[in-house]
């Protein structure tokens, strides 16, 4: 896949007809964007441009990352398999060992033998251990 290159700006245009169809919100829950580095703007989250150009640009990971290491003490959790995005946040040079920041993988990555429900619970209780609320009903 060429996702996040040059090679999908041909998509530009029907990406905007695309996204403008669509009723896009200020978002709710901050979130940085890939685009930018930084805290992503009710004006960006709103813009079909903003998601067009979401496809081909440069993805801004690190950048995002240092932005969330400045201002940020609690859990990230990297949502999917592996843990490739948590290890670039422990090798960010924002990264403190010191700091009172858990980070985690949500599921196994496919060369571990532990079975993918043992994973998920483990990881549960670890943030359940660091003091995050989880609405538990929806955990199991």
């Amino acid at each position: 896949h060429a996702f996040h290159s040059s090679m999908l700006q041909a998509l530009r245009e029907p990406m905007i007809e695309l996204a403008a169809g669509i009723r896009l919100s200020e978002p709710r829950i901050p979130f940085l964007s890939n685009v930018c580095g930084t805290w992503i703007s009710a004006a960006q989250a709103t813009d079909a441009h903003y998601w067009a150009e979401h496809t081909y640009q440069t993805v801004r990971f690190a950048d995002g990352v240092g932005q969330l290491l400045q201002s940020f003490d609690g859990v990230i959790l990297e949502v999917g398999p592996g843990q490739n995005l948590s290890s670039f946040v422990f090798q960010h040079p924002e990264f403190k060992k010191d700091r009172d920041l858990v980070v985690l993988p949500s599921l196994r990555n496919r060369y571990d033998k532990q079975a993918d429900r043992a994973f998920m619970l483990n990881t549960v209780g670890k943030l359940w251990l660091s003091g995050t609320d989880l609405d538990w009903t929806s955990v199991v």
